[in-house]
């Protein structure tokens, strides 16, 4: 079965990539250059792949956009407003695929001035600069079939040859789609994404009433978090609450108490999760203006001491950043207000809870369902573009293997606390001069 898979995945891209080609006197008598910056039509046949570059031209696939509304992180004007948001993305390279005049695929990507790292764990062995065509979460609408996704993949990689970009990056596939197994063995040797880093997302079906939450998970779980809750509540007696915040009338206050926890935890030390910024503050306000954003704040004596945010779009909470502060690591703040979050999603709706990527061991606890994703890339057959890959192989080799091998006893477990606790300790002692 793996063979017959195989020889489809790389047909399917060869006559993309023949048709593509052979198309090119139809591309220039549309009146558009190979390798323009503005917006371009390919044509194949029946088939052509419409190229947005610019706010006007995503402007112009808006309807074909929304009606494939999938995901909040690619509703078009939360796009847009990432788009404008963030200096270091350039441009906006959005594809839509037609057949017969009708749209059937579509994948929304941005031009992004990116730094690109390779880690062994947590540590950075490996870092530079790139233009990276990057495809969102989400990125991958409509008809993804073999033949698709072939097409749309040949002009990607188009656009790599004509030098728009060095690599191509595509966020989080699921790694049991077609789509995935195009990226994966389509392109040549040297270009394609030898090692992706492959990790589950899990997600948790909720019960209808908020009361069978605790029916969910184990006894044993069970057991701990009521264990933790009631010291909790012995020690800071009166003193403990949770508030829920939704509106954009109290970002300023949610945002100041987030930050106050979120620069203790280890993802600050990593420089990743929760960052109280212009940026930020605009995408919460975006969220909370849809009707989307859900934040919850544990407070122990006034003082914030751990946060759970997301989305609630569609039926589905899609969880964001969290973090707790590492004092109260005793208590377990963060399965305490996950119980409470879940139990308050129940009651507002809610079907699923969407946990996002990453093995933590509370995922395995919480969760009922997942699969499998990975972010791969395509690399410019160009020197940077080949160099960055040949670069970062041994390294990422490496990782895999340590992990795998690690990971079926308990020391890949307390590396991640090994490393954890090294980034609170950093956070802790403050800035050093290089």
């Amino acid at each position: 079965m793996a063979k017959v898979t195989e020889a489809i995945t790389l047909s399917a891209i060869n006559n993309a990539s023949t048709s593509v080609e052979d198309s090119e006197q139809q591309t220039r008598q549309l009146g558009v250059a190979h390798g323009s910056t503005d917006s371009s039509v390919h044509s194949a046949g029946q088939t052509s792949v419409l190229v947005a570059r610019t706010e006007e031209e995503i402007e112009q696939v808006r309807n074909v956009w929304n009606s494939w509304h999938w995901h909040p992180n690619a509703d078009i004007d939360f796009y847009l407003l990432v788009l404008r948001s963030n200096p270091e993305i350039l441009r906006p390279h959005v594809l839509v695929l037609y057949r017969d005049s009708l749209p059937v695929a579509m994948l929304v990507g941005r031009i992004v001035h990116s730094k690109i790292e390779t880690r062994l764990g947590y540590a950075k062995l490996f870092k530079t600069q790139a233009r990276t065509l990057t495809f969102i979460q989400g990125g991958q609408a409509g008809d993804m079939s073999p033949k698709n996704s072939g097409i749309l993949i040949s002009e990607v990689i188009r656009s790599l040859r004509a030098g728009e970009a060095d690599l191509a990056e595509f966020r989080f596939v699921r790694t049991d789609s077609a789509f995935y197994q195009l990226l994966t063995q389509g392109p040549g040797f040297f270009m394609r994404d030898r090692f992706p880093q492959v990790q589950p997302h899990w997600t948790m079906t909720l019960p209808n009433r908020a009361e069978d939450v605790p029916a969910r998970i184990s006894a044993h779980e069970r057991r701990q978090i009521r264990r933790r809750t009631k010291l909790l509540e012995a020690d800071y007696s009166g003193n403990v609450r949770i508030e829920h915040y939704a509106s954009a009338t109290d970002l300023d206050r949610m945002c100041r108490d987030i930050e106050e926890v979120a620069k203790k935890t280890y993802q600050r030390g990593l420089s990743v999760g929760f960052f109280d910024s212009p940026e930020t503050r605009g995408r919460v306000q975006f969220e909370a203006e849809r009707g989307w954003f859900r934040a919850y704040v544990l407070y122990v004596v006034d003082k914030p001491c751990a946060f759970w945010m997301g989305s609630l779009s569609g039926g589905v909470f899609y969880s964001g950043d969290v973090g707790y502060d590492p004092v109260y690591r005793k208590y377990e703040l963060g399965k305490q207000l996950l119980m409470r979050v879940l139990e308050d999603l129940c009651r507002q709706g809610a079907k699923q809870m969407d946990f996002g990527l990453g093995d933590a061991e509370w995922k395995h606890r919480f969760g009922d369902a997942k699969w499998e994703e990975a972010s791969a890339r395509i690399f410019a057959p160009t020197a940077k573009g080949l160099g960055i890959n040949v670069l970062r192989m041994p390294p990422i080799f490496v990782d895999q293997v340590l992990k795998k091998t690690l990971g079926k006893t308990q020391i890949l477990a307390r590396l991640k606390r090994l490393w954890r606790d090294r980034a609170v300790k950093a956070i802790q002692d403050g800035p050093t001069a290089d």
